[in-house]
């Protein structure tokens, strides 16, 4: 069975068309396509919605990867019109823009942290799964460390790795990700709003 055909199988809502473009994604930035289905299903509350917003008041955090409004600006676009586009478009054009950007400025996200991080937090890509998130980030969501979030994504993972290589971090950290929590963080995707206060070198 293909990659593509298991991360269908494991999450309906996806398209087999979406699947096809989630592996491609993936291996264009050396991730894991089912931990990218896994992140997508969550940031999307397993709907693989492209117009699904956050319901945090004053987010602006939309659709696949919860783009806010400076990030979708910084790349020439809006979370308006990417609410308009299809799964498929907004993930072969958006969320792969996106996340080469990411590639390009940070580096493989072949280890799961760093993949999720990219979305997440990208100033903690590397850092491991004890990195702790500052206030500004805990203020929004009840991550407090890399480990939290994994463990959020993993708790709601119908698939996980499907390629024997990945790692889920980059450190030889000696915390595991938090257990399976049956309480997601406030809002789905909500710390992108500190996108914008990451350290890399991308067009924002």
């Amino acid at each position: 069975m293909s990659y593509a055909d298991q991360i269908h199988g494991a999450y309906p809502e996806a398209s087999q068309e979406l699947a096809r473009l989630i592996v491609d994604v993936a291996n264009q930035v050396d991730a894991d396509p089912g931990l990218l289905a896994d992140l997508i299903n969550y940031e999307t509350n397993s709907t693989f919605s492209p117009s699904v917003k956050n319901p945090t008041p004053g987010s602006t955090a939309t659709g696949l990867i919860q783009f806010i409004e400076k990030t979708a600006e910084g790349m020439g676009t809006s979370t308006a019109y990417l609410a308009t586009l299809t799964a498929e478009e907004q993930m072969d054009v958006w969320v792969r823009a996106y996340l080469v950007d990411v590639y390009n400025a940070k580096g493989s996200l072949a280890v799961e942290s760093d993949l999720y991080m990219a979305v997440f937090y990208p100033a903690a890509i590397g850092k491991g799964l004890d990195y702790a998130f500052g206030p500004t980030v805990t203020a929004w969501n009840r991550s407090a460390t890399t480990g939290d979030y994994v463990g959020y994504v993993q708790g709601r993972s119908n698939l996980g790795a499907l390629l024997s290589s990945s790692s889920s971090s980059s450190s030889s950290s000696s915390s595991s990700s938090s257990s399976s929590s049956s309480s997601k963080p406030v809002a789905v995707g909500a710390v992108l709003v500190v996108l914008a206060l990451a350290a890399f070198a991308l067009s924002r």
